[in-house]
């Protein structure tokens, strides 16, 4: 799912600071590791928002700059593990929804589940990525 790996992936900015997902990160940002890294990424965001002149998208950005400033980089990495065990639990259940798919041999359904699956592995790849970078 799309909004799973958007909520998951933004979730460590937005404990935070309680900005809504579409204001934060899209699919590409990566999990945080520490909170410079977090402020230097919504630096980066807020850069390129002014650039392009989206005012509101600006104004969320400077709202999670603000936040940042009380960012504990001991409970962001707590936060990131616990996002990388909530994808795995995801990819275990996404594997099993397909094994049942291929008991009951639906093509269409088989097909749905093995594109699950592949969604929730490249989410907790890119989850386990910055964890890997330790």
């Amino acid at each position: 799912m799309t909004t799973s790996f958007t909520l998951a992936t933004s979730s460590l900015l937005l404990i935070v600071v309680g900005v809504s997902t579409s204001t934060l990160a899209d699919d590409t940002t990566p999990a945080l590791r520490d909170c410079s890294a977090k402020i230097a990424e919504i630096q980066t965001q807020l850069d390129h928002a002014n650039a392009q002149g989206n005012q509101s998208r600006i104004a969320g950005l400077e709202r999670a700059l603000a936040g940042a400033q009380n960012c504990d980089d001991q409970q962001l990495r707590e936060n990131a593990l616990q996002d990388i065990e909530e994808a795995k639990a995801k990819v275990r259940e996404r594997r099993q929804e397909l094994q049942e798919e291929r008991e009951d041999g639906d093509a269409d359904d088989i097909r749905k589940a093995e594109r699950k699956l592949r969604e929730a592995e490249e989410e907790l790849a890119e989850l386990a990525r910055p964890a890997e970078q330790d």
